[in-house]
């Protein structure tokens, strides 16, 4: 690596040939098999390297480095795929008129998760307490030690923020 940070591309050619192989077969086992998604991160890792080498400290091991950028890439690239399938099943539900089932109830748990992210903790809070804690509004108030006109006004907001995000998901605005 040093030669590589002062220049030498034959470093470069050295590393690869040291290191491609059990690289590849890594990544390979982090994205289930996916070998042109191991081929493209491995591309990604020593492309990286070759534009920044000086990301490496020296004084530091190479391999447990090297082998920490491919997890990284390995996790991001699983995370993405991850996500655009959850994105292209609630695609497939939108298309589809159909009785949800356990899978669509799955997906709409996580949006649901995730709109619900978005919310003020105010807001998050009494909609959580309400709807899956099933208390009063007399019940919350307490627990915010807040007005129950305070409760009642968070509530609608909140309910109304979550309609926005999850829309899809209502068969009357689908349709």
């Amino acid at each position: 690596m040093v030669l590589l940070q002062k220049g030498t591309m034959g470093a470069f050619e050295e590393i690869y040939s040291r290191y491609a192989k059990r690289l590849l077969a890594f990544v390979f086992r982090m994205v289930n098999g996916n070998e042109a998604l191991a081929q493209d991160i491995l591309h990604d890792v020593f492309l990286k390297l070759i534009e920044n080498p000086k990301s490496f400290d020296t004084s530091r091991s190479f391999k447990p480095w090297i082998y920490q950028v491919a997890a990284n890439a390995g996790k991001k690239a699983f995370r993405k795929a991850e996500t655009e399938e959850i994105k292209e099943r609630h695609s497939t539900f939108m298309e589809k008129s159909h009785q949800p089932n356990l899978a669509d109830k799955k997906i709409f748990d996580i949006f649901l998760s995730s709109a619900l992210n978005k919310l003020t903790a105010e807001h998050r809070e009494v909609f959580v307490l309400k709807h899956q804690q099933h208390m009063s509004i007399k019940e919350i108030a307490a627990i915010v030690s807040t007005p129950e006109g305070t409760v009642k006004s968070r509530l609608h907001t909140a309910t109304k923020q979550l309609a926005k995000s999850l829309k899809h998901f209502n068969p009357k605005e689908t349709a």
